[in-house]
């Protein structure tokens, strides 16, 4: 069977006045999922797992040649975490977020206006 590619998954602008806890949020895909970042976006990540679960931001650019350690994160049972903003000089303009385990995990990235 083929590898799906890993889903696009698009920011909500936040701004006065909105919602964020009714947007509709995104269902962690296996091989991760990838948004567009500005430098301005942060990722709000809810966990109802049943367990702790970790998550990672992936750094894909260089220091002096030296490889940047990716970001991660457990997030417990039950709880909303937000990670960001991510700088594009050390995540670059398109972030792919990984999960230890994708079952109850859920994402929204959110651009800051």
């Amino acid at each position: 069977m083929a590898a799906q590619p890993t889903p696009y998954v698009s920011a909500n602008r936040l701004s006065d006045g909105v919602a964020v806890h009714s947007a509709v949020m995104y269902a962690a895909y296996v091989d991760g999922n990838v948004f567009v970042n500005d430098g301005r976006t942060i990722l709000r990540v809810l966990s109802s797992a049943g367990v702790t679960r970790v998550v990672t931001v992936v750094t894909p650019n260089t220091l002096d040649d030296l490889a940047i350690s990716d970001l991660t994160m457990s997030i417990d049972d039950s709880t909303i975490r937000y990670l960001g903003p991510f700088p594009t000089s050390v995540y670059g303009t398109t972030v792919l977020v990984t999960f230890d385990v994708e079952t109850g995990i859920k994402i929204l990235p959110m651009r800051m206006v």
